[in-house]
């Protein structure tokens, strides 16, 4: 998609405001992998920001770290300016990571230490970053309901968008699709099946699909796309 296309469909999500004045949240999703989920996340938080939207990109694999590897690149960062941080990514509330178990008695103080907000240029932008070097050996990760987070996010950007895992091989949609304010799915353009049954899913999780988006870029392995 063109910056055109990305521009009508940010106007498109923000043309109903919500009643409470908070920022919107949006998930973005595929049926399957490899259908450049994190590359339409990613231009779409970009287009925010250059529209002077104070904007986030919150990336729900932990394991890749893919939107912060891919905006952290010289070429991205020659264009979009250079990351700095990391930042406190969890508001002062218990976010949508979990990592147990924890070492110290306040959950929140604890959980604050595992993930990372950046800053991207001046743009106004903040991709997150998992932080598996502070991880201790015994402990996991797992995703939470956390309204209050989202919320927080609502509080803080007028617009943010999640880079959820692919529907057909994590279940992170069950956990985060019901909290936020709509989803986008993400279509290959290329006669895939994938969106068979992807509707069932979204509402099955309590989410509801605001739009489709269909994506015929081919992403660079390097860049992490395939979520």
């Amino acid at each position: 998609m063109s910056a055109p296309d990305m521009s009508a469909a940010l106007t498109a999500l923000l043309a109903q405001p919500r009643a409470d004045a908070r920022g919107k949240v949006f998930a973005v999703c595929a049926g399957a992998a490899a259908m450049g989920t994190s590359h339409v996340a990613r231009a779409l938080a970009l287009q925010a920001a250059s529209e002077n939207k104070r904007s986030a990109l919150i990336d729900l694999d932990f394991s890749q770290n893919a939107q912060y590897a891919a905006l952290s690149e010289p070429a991205a960062q020659s264009v979009n300016g250079s990351l700095n941080g990391p930042y406190d990514a969890s508001f002062g509330v218990l976010p949508f990571w979990q990592v147990s178990p924890l070492l110290v008695d306040d959950p929140i103080a604890a959980q604050a230490g595992y993930c990372a907000l950046h800053t991207v240029g001046d743009s106004g932008l903040v991709v997150s970053q998992f932080l598996w070097d502070q991880m201790q050996d015994g402990q996991h990760v797992h995703l939470a309901s956390s309204r209050d987070y989202w919320n927080a996010l609502r509080d803080n950007y007028a617009v943010s968008f999640v880079d959820v895992p692919s529907l057909d091989r994590s279940a992170a949609h069950r956990t985060v699709l019901g909290e936020v304010d709509g989803t986008i799915l993400v279509s290959s353009g290329r006669h895939d099946q994938s969106t068979v049954g992807a509707m069932s899913k979204i509402a099955a999780s309590g989410g509801m699909c605001v739009g489709a988006i269909v994506n015929d870029y081919a992403p660079p392995q390097m860049y992490g796309d395939s979520a």
